[in-house]
């Protein structure tokens, strides 16, 4: 059987989907298209660096001026500057999460695993920069996943459940013997909804919701051409 995979994003809307949502999530995923352009680019590079640069916001300053110098050729161009100038603007209001305000961190570099698996399904979580502080001779570590999307904003309960993925991704495929994952440190950053939620301090449900997910998953993967 080839390899079952789902992204995070589409994870974590699961639950709440209509079966015709699901089983297009499913055909989406067996059937991928081979030309895949990333939406909003330029503004989530933008942003990843204002991240890795301590939070100067001189990136998120330059990105706007350089979306607003674009001349779009197309109606889906058009809509990616417009909407990742206000994501950009939304963004530098947002200011950093209080953990990379208070204290130094280093920013890792991008492991070559994206994903952690569960239930035999491989989740692609993908976070946009992970990070590592050391408190009293204690290394923690976090990561951010940026949500730049307009049109379907997540609910809490969905960002937990991104949040909780990030957790586990840490844990599985980051973590060195001497560090120790924080749930607080775990974020689901959501541009349009203001939101920046974190992994809950009790992740039993919550994980057992994404379990739950996966075996959905593997049963309507085997019943979708």
């Amino acid at each position: 059987m080839k390899e079952i995979k789902i992204s995070a994003n589409q994870l974590a809307t699961f639950p709440e989907g209509t079966e015709a949502k699901k089983k297009a999530i499913i055909r989406q995923q067996k059937n991928p298209s081979p030309i895949i352009v990333a939406r909003y680019a330029k503004a989530r590079s933008k942003m990843k660096r204002t991240y890795s640069d301590k939070g100067d916001i001189k990136h998120i300053v330059d990105g706007i001026e350089e979306l607003k110098r674009i001349i779009p050729e197309t109606d889906w161009k058009r809509n990616d500057k417009m909407v990742s100038i206000e994501a950009l603007t939304r963004f530098l209001r947002m200011g950093l999460p209080d953990f990379l305000e208070k204290v130094p961190y280093e920013v890792l570099s991008k492991p070559k695993i994206s994903y952690i698996i569960v239930n035999g399904v491989k989740i692609i979580v993908s976070p946009d920069i992970i990070v590592r502080i050391n408190i009293d001779g204690q290394f923690y570590l976090g990561a951010i996943k940026i949500r730049i999307a307009k049109s379907s904003l997540f609910t809490p309960k969905q960002s937990r459940r991104i949040a909780t993925m990030i957790h586990k991704y840490l844990e599985d495929v980051v973590a060195n013997d001497d560090d120790m994952v924080s749930k607080k440190m775990c974020v689901a950053l959501d541009v349009f909804h203001n939101s920046t939620i974190t992994a809950p301090s009790k992740m039993k449900k919550i994980f057992s919701e994404i379990e739950s997910s996966c075996n959905e998953v593997k049963l309507l993967w085997s019943s979708i051409a």
